[in-house]
Formats: C-alpha cells, sequence, structure tokens
C-alpha cells in the first residue's frame, strides 16, 4: 500500500486526520484497497523517528512508486481483482510516469531532519514487477 500513499508536510494537511490514513477494502483492485485517498504527515513520520531512535533502530521505508501512475485499461466494477487478477489484466496493468515530487520532498526534508542517522535506507516499490507483482515495469530513464 505505500506505493499509492501521498506524503503530507505540514500540521493541518488533510493527510493529518486520522481518516486519510485509513485505507478502504475493495474488491475491484489487486491489492484489495482503494488505489487514492491515503496520506502519511510529516509529523506521524517524525513520531516513528522519535520511537526509533528510542529504541536505537534504523528504518528502511518504501516511498510511493506509483503516485502519478494509472490502470492502463481499468477494470468493470463487477471483476474482483483482488481474488481472480490473473484471468484479468485490467487489474495490474500500469502505465504512465512516475511523479517523484512528492517522494524527492520527503527523503529531502528526512535528510535535513534531527533523525537522518534513523535511515538505513529507501525502497522503490514493492512486488512492481514479477509473478506476483501489479505489472508496473519501470525503466532508468522514467525515473530521472
Amino acid at each position: 500500500l505505500s506505493d499509492l500513499v501521498e506524503y503530507t508536510f505540514s500540521e493541518g494537511d488533510v493527510g493529518d486526520t486520522s481518516e486519510r490514513m485509513t485505507f478502504k477494502s475493495n474488491n475491484s483492485t489487486r491489492i484489495g484497497f482503494d488505489l487514492t485517498g491515503a496520506s502519511f504527515s510529516w509529523s506521524r513520520w517524525m513520531s516513528l523517528l522519535d520511537l526509533c531512535a528510542e529504541a536505537k533502530c534504523e528504518v528502511i521505508f518504501m516511498v510511493n512508486a506509483l503516485r502519478g501512475r494509472r490502470l492502463k485499461n481499468p477494470c468493470a466494477p463487477d471483476v474482483d481483482c483482488r481474488h481472480d487478477h490473473k484471468r484479468n489484466p485490467c487489474c495490474t496493468a500500469w502505465e504512465g510516469h512516475w511523479d517523484s515530487s512528492n517522494a524527492r520532498q520527503f527523503i529531502r526534508r528526512t535528510a535535513a531532519s534531527r533523525h537522518r542517522d534513523r535511515i538505513f535506507g529507501f525502497e522503490y516499490g514493492n512486488e512492481l514487477v514479477g509473478p506476483k507483482g501489479i505489472e508496473a515495469p519501470r525503466a532508468m530513464l522514467d525515473n530521472s
């Protein structure tokens, strides 16, 4: 689900409400949840890193690799992508270019924060391709 999250950066943003953090179950997507609507606030990120600092841990964080991309041919409403995505290419075929601006801002702010030493690394995407992936291949030139 992290591939779909938007990062928000100031108190009072829509992302600071608990409702925006809730993913809604939806069988019309391969992952079983709505593809939009969730966000992760800067204050929540700092709270997580505060906890990590107390526990002396480091974090590997996955960035939103599907931001700006869209399903190539969205499925009809009656298609159950969550349970039957292998027979329905409309469930998993993505197109378009990744919009890296939100992730870039998130990474830059994190690097400049008091917790930059808590970050072990950032990961780009999860199960974007492969037998269990969502078929969202990326060319290296698209990431610039």
